[in-house]
């Protein structure tokens, strides 16, 4: 299943996994899990392009997760057959572009209760995404309560208003 690139003016900069790391805090039940929170950072294998933003996503979480005091986090790559394959994250990090591969996050994210999280609307919107941030011109944050519930997680009644609901 083809997937388009992820173009370079999508990339993870610093305000992005500063926004994400920052919607992770509204989280209920991340900040009880022993060990890492690892956020699996996704790829289209055999993509390079695909691979090196993502690498750079993964680079730009690690270095800016100071910012959770109470939460471990370490960021990484994958693909998701690599996924398929191995042990599961705690979060997807899904970036643009990626929608060819949606019903396969969906049924992904379903079995094995991981929490996904987009850099495009239309993920929590086709309810595919607990969570989806829009970050360009200004931060539009989505919230996908269904989905986010049929991960097994919620969150706190302050990001339910700060948030746009579908």
């Amino acid at each position: 299943m083809p997937v388009k690139s992820w173009p370079q003016e999508s990339g993870i900069g610093p305000s992005e996994a500063k926004t994400v790391l920052n919607t992770l805090k509204y989280i209920r039940g991340l900040e009880r899990k022993k060990g890492d929170v690892v956020i699996a950072v996704l790829y289209q294998e055999n993509d390079h392009e695909s691979e090196a933003y993502a690498r750079q996503g993964a680079e730009q979480i690690e270095n800016q997760k100071v910012i959770l005091k109470k939460m471990k986090v370490r960021a990484e790559t994958a693909t998701l057959e690599k996924l398929n394959k191995g042990i599961m994250p705690d979060i997807l990090l899904i970036p643009p572009n990626f929608s060819t591969a949606y019903p396969k996050i969906r049924e992904l994210s379903k079995e094995n209760k991981l929490l996904s999280l987009s850099l495009g609307a239309d993920c929590a919107r086709q309810e595919t995404c607990a969570i989806s941030i829009e970050t360009s011109g200004g931060v539009d944050i989505y919230l996908n309560e269904k989905v986010l519930s049929a991960c097994g997680y919620d969150v706190d009644a302050a990001f339910r208003y700060m948030a746009i609901r579908l």
